[in-house]
């Protein structure tokens, strides 16, 4: 048997037991197949029937239980799950990076488990009939974005919700977070081991920044490099309010060698600034990044930044509302982060 037919057989096997436990005749918590008793009933390898089992661990269908093997977790059959944003309107020509990357992780994992994906308001939320069971997954921040609907979201149990990219565990919603202090911790822990000890940061502030700074100032004192107001830098969103920054570290009497950025963005202009100045990146000034935009890869040289897994988290959110848990047994689920190292350090 050639490796196509065997990758093609255990997918057709997965499926099978897939569409069996989603079936009315399979009880939640009840006992699920052994990898010997697969390998029997389909006369396969024990490795194709533990892969098997493993996919369908991953799909949330099954678990491991104590002195019992496998026992099947049913899940929720999702038809359609409405997705809304933090925006009063959106659409698909007004998302920016991190909605684009979250909602491609929602539609590659909504396309796996054969449901569809609808966009809506919070003016559908606002009119939709709640005796019917909902299926919804909020892209950024909530209750902050919905304060006039969150009692309602937290608490209908007709209303199945899950949130990704948030920065707090939220009652009565499953969420999937970012690892926004470890983040910031690698990015400037990474800048340490180069050599660098005067490192700024450029930060929007608020509470987005707070994680970042977090890690900043921890992996400074970890090291024992004392913090330096004057090295952090708040700015706005924006080219303008980037250089400004950038302009005043660099005219310090000790100016910086290197730039921690919130965001891969800000170190875009990081990048602009230093290329209209003659500012030699890494060798007058080292940046680090944070997101690992698809766009990243590419700067001159390539950024070192942090990867924040943006599919993964929609495709993990997506996971979670399959499961549709009690509001009272709901998880949190923080995604790790991983520092992507280019040629910018």
């Amino acid at each position: 048997m050639s490796v196509q037919e065997i990758s093609c057989l255990w997918e057709k096997i997965t499926e099978e037991l897939a569409n069996q436990i989603k079936s009315s005749a399979c009880a939640a918590g009840s006992r699920f197949y052994s990898a010997d008793e697969i390998s029997a009933r389909f006369g396969v390898s024990n490795i194709t029937s533990r892969r098997v089992l493993a996919e369908l661990a991953r799909m949330n269908l099954i678990r491991k239980s104590r002195g019992r093997g496998c026992v099947i977790n049913k899940s929720h059959q999702l038809k359609t799950i409405h997705v809304m944003f933090h925006d009063k309107e959106i659409s698909m020509n007004n998302l920016n990076y991190v909605r684009a990357g979250l909602y491609k992780g929602v539609v590659e994992e909504s396309i796996r488990l054969g449901c569809e994906t609808k966009i809506v308001t919070l003016k559908f939320l606002e009119q939709a009939q709640y005796g019917e069971h909902l299926d919804l997954l909020i892209v950024q921040n909530f209750p902050d974005f919905f304060k006039e609907m969150a009692d309602l979201i937290s608490n209908s149990e007709n209303i199945n919700c899950s949130c990704c990219h948030c920065l707090n565990p939220i009652r009565g919603v499953s969420t999937v977070r970012n690892d926004f202090v470890n983040g910031g911790y690698m990015a400037t822990s990474h800048l340490i081991e180069r050599g660098h000890r005067r490192i700024a940061m450029l930060s929007a502030g608020g509470e987005w920044g707070a994680g970042r700074f977090e890690g900043y100032f921890a992996a400074l004192k970890d090291s024992g490099i004392y913090f330096e107001p004057e090295l952090l830098k708040h700015c706005e969103i924006s080219y303008t309010s980037t250089v400004k920054a950038m302009a005043e570290l660099m005219a310090m009497k000790n100016p910086p060698t290197a730039v921690f950025s919130m965001s891969d963005m800000f170190a875009s202009f990081v990048f602009d600034y230093c290329a209209q100045n003659k500012i030699r990146i890494p060798g007058d000034l080292a940046v680090v990044g944070f997101d690992n935009t698809s766009d990243s890869e590419i700067f001159t040289p390539p950024l070192t930044t942090v990867d924040t897994h943006w599919a993964e988290q929609g495709r993990l959110a997506v996971r979670l509302l399959a499961e549709d848990l009690p509001k009272d047994r709901v998880k949190d689920i923080v995604v790790k982060a991983d520092l992507i190292i280019r040629k910018s350090v």
